[in-house]
């Protein structure tokens, strides 16, 4: 059967969703917690307390209902995060809602009883899933069938997306399904630019910049797509010139998208653009790329280390999909500046550096490209060692994730004194603990870097 690996492979991640859901069981607790909070409580306050200003918070606060504003300078509530990911949890949310009102013994339809957090849980799953078919679709137009499965396992199982597919339902995994997919769109719309791939590719846009504004830079690969010497960018130039009206229903469907937070801010602020994290900014001159790459507190590569090669693979990708290459080069050094120029670039509590799960659809394909390169290499002693350092990457990834869910790797507090104490196993040491430095959130915050910045001066 043609594609079986990928299809075996696509198989295997969803029986992986469902086993561990299934036992782990963590939405008997609860999943709405800390952001989540924030982005989630659109849907309470619009569809079962129907009201957006959330004045009734102002009363008895209903039993069990957590809800996070942020106040205006003329003490009006405001929802912190933007509403893009209650978009995604709605057609859950709804049916979820729809059960408890009709079994309000079992649960309470409050909008935060078990059965809510169930069908948040299953959202999650499903979109990632989703994510993982197209970025089949994707890898199987340039490269082999096995190649397509190693990677699909790769970036499911031995990175941070494993953690937040299942447990935490942070705008990640979510964003790894829309960015996908508008990879995908964009292929389509530059081999048929018709006003349907157009509406399509800019309803995504949209979509993609109301769950995480600073995600609109994907535009990057759209602009870049196809574009590999000077030749390639005189003609894509041309070809943006021929397809102006579909750039406009491009631009017009995404803004079409932000009308919608535009529509609540003016609602609940009085403005039709409004920042709602008041003191919180970034540092563009105060970026922790390094940090944020190779620290042990969060370093994307210390914890996903096939990622490493991934990125790799992007440089490497001129040979194979060069296509892409300029614009995923280009995407992946300016995201990752300015997702580390954020005050708190570490970003709280959470595995690994989870902005850069956003990515994975991207870093798939360098992954993709290194491994293809890996297999074509005629020196078999360099191959097999290579390959050998893979398999061990994909262990220790996956151990990982164990070790975050049984709290034997720290959220926010890891050094490197901590990790080799707890190097590939889930038991706790006491070197583990001796070693863990707890970062200065007060020292990060607006205040403290202003002071920071002057001192420098």
């Amino acid at each position: 059967m043609k594609f079986i690996f990928s299809k075996i492979s696509l198989f295997i991640i969803a029986i992986a969703m469902i086993y561990i859901t299934a036992t782990v069981q963590r939405y008997r607790n609860t999943v709405i917690e800390w952001d989540v909070i924030s982005y989630y409580s659109y849907l309470p306050g619009l569809f079962i307390y129907k009201d957006l200003t959330f004045s009734f918070l102002d009363k008895d606060i209903p039993e069990g209902v957590t809800i996070w504003t942020n106040m205006t300078d003329d003490n009006k509530r405001v929802v912190k995060m933007s509403c893009g990911l209650a978009i995604l949890y709605a057609p859950f949310f709804l049916v979820a809602h729809g059960i408890a009102l009709l079994q309000p013994d079992m649960y309470l339809p409050n909008g935060y009883s078990m059965i809510y957090s169930l069908f948040l849980v299953l959202s999650n799953i499903c979109y990632t899933f989703i994510g993982f078919v197209f970025l089949r679709k994707i890898l199987l137009r340039y490269f082999s069938d096995v190649v397509t499965a190693l990677t699909l396992l790769s970036i499911y199982f031995s990175t941070n997306l494993l953690n937040y597919s299942l447990f935490e339902l942070m705008s990640h995994s979510y964003l790894f399904c829309l960015i996908t997919i508008f990879i995908y769109l964009t292929i389509n719309w530059h081999e048929k630019t018709s006003i349907k791939n157009s509406i399509a590719i800019g309803l995504l846009l949209g979509l993609i910049t109301l769950v995480r504004p600073i995600d609109c830079i994907i535009l990057i690969v759209f602009i870049f797509y196809g574009i590999s010497s000077k030749n390639e960018l005189q003609n894509k130039i041309q070809f943006f010139l021929r397809s102006r009206l579909q750039l406009f229903v491009i631009a017009f469907s995404a803004f079409l998208i932000l009308c919608i937070q535009m529509a609540y801010w003016k609602y609940a602020t009085g403005h039709f653009l409004f920042w709602s994290y008041t003191n919180e900014r970034f540092y563009w001159l105060n970026s922790h790329v390094f940090q944020g790459l190779f620290g042990f507190r969060k370093g994307c590569f210390i914890y996903n280390p096939v990622l490493f090669f991934a990125t790799l693979g992007l440089i490497l990708s001129y040979k194979y999909v060069r296509q892409f290459t300029i614009g995923a080069i280009l995407l992946f050094v300016i995201f990752t500046y300015i997702i580390f120029a954020w005050w708190c670039w570490w970003y709280g509590g959470g595995l690994a550096c989870r902005p850069m799960i956003d990515l994975y659809g991207i870093l798939a394909i360098g992954f993709a490209v290194f491994l293809t390169y890996l297999f074509q290499l005629k020196n078999n002693l360099i191959k097999y060692s290579i390959g050998l350092l893979l398999i061990f990457c994909f262990v220790y990834g996956t151990m990982t994730n164990r070790q975050y869910y049984t709290r034997t790797l720290h959220y926010d507090s890891m050094t490197f004194a901590s990790w080799k104490a707890n190097f590939m196993t889930t038991e706790v040491r006491q070197e583990f603990w001796d070693g863990l430095e707890h970062p200065d959130y007060d020292k990060a915050s607006y205040e403290g870097i202003d002071a920071i910045e002057k001192e420098n001066k």
